[in-house]
C-alpha cells in the first residue's frame, strides 16, 4: 500500500445478497487482515460503506430503510472525511512531459507553478525553452500561469528535439534542476502476481509519471518480515507480498524525484511479463 494515505472501503453489490449485514461483516473482516498484512495503518482507514452502485443506497445520503443494521455516514461523507493530500502548490516546478507535437509541450504540473514568459529546463534531454504561451484544455483556452494539478499544453518558439514522455521540466537557471541518474534506491511492496522472487540482476519495467524504462536489480538492501520488522543481515530474495528496499539500475539517465520531494515523481509500478508485479516509492537518486 505504499505511497496510499487514506481508504475508504466501499463494500459494493449489497443487493445481490439481501443486504445482509452477515456478509458485511464477513467482508470488513476479511479486508481489515488483508490491510494488516500488507502493514497499512489501521487509522488511515477512513471507514468501510456497504453500498449499492446500480441502486444508489448508501452512496450520498444512508438509507436505514435497507440497512438499519449501519450506523455509519454515506460514501459521500466518507470520502469528504479524508484529509486532503496538499498539491505542493508553494514548492518547486515539476512538470511531466506526456507527449510532443511540432512546438508544443502536453505535460502535467505535478508541483509548482508555471507562468508565461518563463524559461523551462527540461530533464535529461536537456532542452531549453521559453514559455510562449500556456493553454489548459479544461478551461478552453489560453491561461496566463497553471499549478499542480493542471494538465497543460505549453507553446514555445524553442527547438524541442530531444524532448519526449519521461522528461520532467523546472524553472530555468534556478540551480534546483531535477537530479538525474541510472541508480536510485527504492522502498517497495511486491504483489501476488510477482511469479519468482526477486534476486539481484533480476530485470523489470518502470513506469513512473509518463516514462517507461528498463530497470536491473543491483542490490537487496532489506526486507520486512511479518512483525514489521526489517532485517539486518543480507538478503537473499523478495518474495511475493513483501516490503524490501532495493537498488535499482535503469537502462539509462532518469528524471526522478524522492517521494518525500514530490510523490508523483517518485511513485512507481513494476511490470514483468506483462503483469504489474509491485509498486514502490524513490527514497534517493544515487549520483
Amino acid at each position: 500500500m505504499l505511497g496510499v494515505g487514506h481508504i475508504v472501503v466501499a463494500v459494493n453489490k449489497m443487493d445481490s445478497v439481501g443486504y445482509s449485514q452477515e456478509r458485511y461483516d464477513f467482508v470488513v473482516r476479511e479486508l481489515k487482515y488483508l490491510l494488516k498484512q500488507v502493514h497499512f495503518k489501521e487509522d488511515a482507514v477512513a471507514g468501510f460503506c456497504p453500498v449499492s452502485g446500480i441502486q444508489g443506497t448508501n452512496i450520498n445520503v444512508v438509507d436505514v430503510g435497507l440497512t438499519p443494521w449501519y450506523k455509519g455516514p454515506s460514501l459521500v461523507v466518507l470520502l469528504d472525511q479524508c484529509p486532503l493530500e496538499s498539491r505542493m502548490m508553494g514548492t518547486l516546478l515539476r512538470l511531466s512531459v506526456q507527449d510532443v507535437q511540432d512546438s508544443r509541450i502536453f505535460c502535467k504540473v505535478e508541483c509548482g507553478n508555471v507562468q508565461k514568459g518563463e524559461k523551462l529546463l527540461f530533464v535529461p534531454a536537456d532542452v531549453k525553452v521559453q514559455v510562449r504561451s500556456i493553454e489548459k484544455p479544461t478551461m478552453g483556452g489560453l491561461v496566463p500561469a497553471a499549478f499542480a494539478g493542471d494538465t497543460i499544453v505549453i507553446d514555445t518558439a524553442s527547438s524541442l528535439v530531444g524532448l519526449g514522455p519521461g522528461c520532467v521540466g523546472c524553472k530555468a537557471g534556478s540551480g534546483d534542476a531535477t537530479r538525474c541518474s541510472t541508480d536510485f534506491k527504492a522502498r517497495i511492496q511486491t504483489y501476488t502476481t510477482l511469479q519468482k522472487s526477486i534476486l539481484p540482476g533480476a530485470r523489470f519495467t518502470m513506469v513512473c509519471h509518463a516514462l517507461t524504462v528498463q530497470l536491473q536489480v543491483l542490490v537487496l538492501v532489506s526486507k520486512m518480515d511479518r512483525c514489521g520488522n526489517w532485517s539486518s543481515g543480507m538478503v537473499k530474495c523478495i518474495p511475493k507480498s513483501t516490503q524490501a528496499i532495493i537498488v535499482f539500475r535503469a537502462e539509462r539517465k532518469v528524471a526522478l524525484e524522492p517521494a518525500e520531494v514530490c510523490r508523483s515523481l517518485g511513485r512507481f509500478v513494476l511490470q514483468q511479463d506483462g503483469e504489474t508485479v509491485a509498486g514502490g516509492l524513490v527514497e534517493s537518486i544515487m549520483l
